[in-house]
């Protein structure tokens, strides 16, 4: 089964399994950061924004979950011209308790 995300975020980079009953539910990162998504009601809620935030053509590129529950994921900044941005990249981490850090520059 297909969804349609793009009324939430203009990308979407990882899905990851969640612990959840009901089966609905998925983490995922977008362009804006770390979002849960039910499958079942369709809704996208956005956890932890990283701070300072994300920049104008910076996005998550993949993420993973470690053997501690821990979300990682990185992002990747494209200039005007599409071209990617050397030494722009940064790697965040997401804890249980919802609070991210970056944690690479």
């Amino acid at each position: 089964e297909e969804f349609d995300l793009s009324s939430h975020s203009t990308a979407v980079s990882s899905v990851v399994p969640i612990a959840d009953a009901s089966g609905d539910m998925v983490a995922l990162t977008t362009r804006e950061g770390f979002a849960v998504y039910n499958f079942r009601s369709q809704q996208l809620d956005l956890l932890g924004v990283p701070e300072p935030g994300v920049k104008e053509g910076e996005r998550f590129n993949d993420g993973k979950v470690d053997p501690l529950g821990c979300y990682w994921a990185g992002t990747l900044c494209r200039d005007a011209s599409d071209e990617i941005v050397p030494k722009a990249a940064k790697l965040y981490r997401r804890h249980g308790d919802g609070a991210v850090k970056m944690v690479m520059e």
